[in-house]
Order: C-alpha cells, then structure tokens, then sequence
C-alpha cells in the first residue's frame, strides 16, 4: 500500500436474533475477536425470535407470499443445532434475558452494541412494512427499556430484523437518539453512504453478503461449498470497489461451525491492510466507539 494512501475499512456485523446467538456465539466472538485484535458490532434482538401465530398459519396452509430469491443458506436447524432448534421452537425465550454479564464484556472489549428491533424478531421481519409510527415507536421503546435493564444505555445503532424498515423508523430512531441506521444491503454501494433519505442518521450498508437477499457471508461460502480461494476473491472484489466493507453474518453461526472461516476472511483483510472499525466509528462518531458506558 502506498506511504500516503489511505487504508481500506473493514466493518464485522453480526446480528443476534436467537437466545443461542447471544448465549454460546456472542462469546465465541469475543474470544475470536480478541485473538486477531479486531473490533465488531452486533445488534441485539431482546424479544423473542419466533411468532406462533405466524408459524400455525403457515403449517395449516395460511396465505403465503411468493419466495423472493435468496442465496444458498443453511436450515436453522442446521446452524442451531437440534437442541437449540427445538428450544428455539418451542419453549421462544426472549433473547436477551438474563445476559447483562455477556452483554458487558462485550462493551467492555471495545465491540458496539447496537439494538435490532423490538418484542419479537419475526414479527418485525415480517410485518414492520406495513406499521404506523406509533407501533414503531412502541417497539423501539421496548427494545431500548430491554437493553437498559442488562445494562446497556444509549446505543447509537439500530438495524431492523430482516432488513425490514417500517414508514418512519428513520424519524423515530432519530428521536430516540440513535445516529445509526443499517437496514440496507447493496454490495454494489459502499459501507457508509454519503447521502440518505434518513435525515440525521448516518446510513450504513452492508456490502458483504450473500446476495440475494442479504444471507449471512460466512454461512453463506459454506452452504456454497466454497474454497478459501473463492472467499478471499469475494473479499478482494468489494475491497476494490470500496473504500469500506461491512461484512454480515449471526453469532451463532460464525461464531461456531463458521468460526474458521471467520477467521480465515479477518486473516485476510488484515493481511491487505485493512483497519477494523466498529459501526460508529465508520460513521464518523468517535464518541460512539463504546456505546453502552454511561
């Protein structure tokens, strides 16, 4: 790299919507994390991750909508494992319960926390489109109330459980203070975007995917049966075009069966001169570094 260029950002995003995400990858991650010396941001869903009443409509032949067309991806049952599957299924615990401890040392290590959605994740995913702003805010209330209560205060970043941005989040998220908003997946834009229609907040894209439909990366390369070969073509292709690469995936995923890989592409972005960033760190916050701390 030239003395007087400028060293590629690289941005790791990792959603948490299941209690094993938050319980068993979060914590893999940390450790992952502080052995290669890198920084990550996770949103945290504090509900709960399944809908019943969506789930029976399904299997008793409720109105479905056509399939978009998603990139290769694992089962749930194949990530989670069938004991987490099933507990995931059956017994719905919210997700963030009783994880102050974890949610701690991952603030204290220099990761950012940042909250994704409220009362129930596939209920967000799935209907948030067609919300009032009331509804909105009600979720972001309780999803905020939800972090304060194991400890986390004030974050800056929000993004929506299956990029589903409802009408006036934006206006909302910037009343509640957040500066953050990551609802978009585009690997043909950057990771941070110079104009948005969100007002004060800071657009963040999730560039590093698998496209279509926003599928975990790391999850992803598996599923395709990908060589390390190809991964690190993947990488090299959006560090080309961009001066920043957000890459996305879940904890328990990546931070488990995938933590090899994961590992393999940190490796590798290192090797070519990146500097890992948090998400308020590429949006220009500096304060924002560590949300969380009073």
């Amino acid at each position: 790299m030239p003395a007087d260029s400028q060293p590629k950002l690289f941005l790791l995003r990792f959603d948490v919507d299941t209690p094993q995400c938050l319980a068993d990858g979060v914590p893999a991650l940390i450790d992952l994390a502080g052995r290669h010396g890198v920084p990550m941001t996770f949103f945290v869903n504090m509900g709960r991750a399944v809908n019943r009443l969506d789930s029976l409509a399904g299997l008793v032949g409720g109105p479905r909508r056509p399939a978009a067309a998603v990139a290769e991806k694992l089962s749930p049952r194949a990530k989670l494992g069938t004991h987490g599957f099933l507990r995931t299924a059956l017994l719905n615990p919210r997700v963030g319960d009783g994880q102050a401890a974890t949610l701690a040392r991952a603030r204290d290590a220099g990761h950012e926390i940042g909250l994704h959605g409220g009362r129930n994740h596939a209920t967000w995913q799935r209907h948030a489109p067609g919300w009032a702003r009331e509804r909105v805010r009600s979720e972001v209330d309780w999803g905020l109330a939800a972090l304060e209560r194991e400890g986390v205060q004030r974050p800056a970043a929000f993004a929506s459980p299956g990029w589903a941005s409802p009408p006036g989040l934006a206006e909302v998220l910037a009343e509640k203070g957040f500066r953050i908003l990551a609802d978009s997946h585009d690997p043909r834009r950057p990771a941070r975007l110079a104009a948005s229609g969100n007002g004060p907040l800071c657009e963040l894209n999730t560039n590093l995917a698998g496209e279509p439909g926003g599928v975990g990366f790391v999850e992803h390369c598996d599923a395709a049966g990908m060589a390390d070969g190809a991964v690190a073509d993947l990488v090299d292709a959006r560090l080309a075009s961009h001066d920043s690469v957000m890459v996305y995936d879940h904890p328990v995923y990546a931070g488990g069966r995938g933590a090899g890989r994961l590992e393999f592409v940190i490796r590798h972005a290192q090797a070519a001169g990146c500097r890992f960033v948090t998400g308020s760190e590429r949006a220009g916050n500096a304060a924002g570094t560590r949300p969380g701390r009073s």
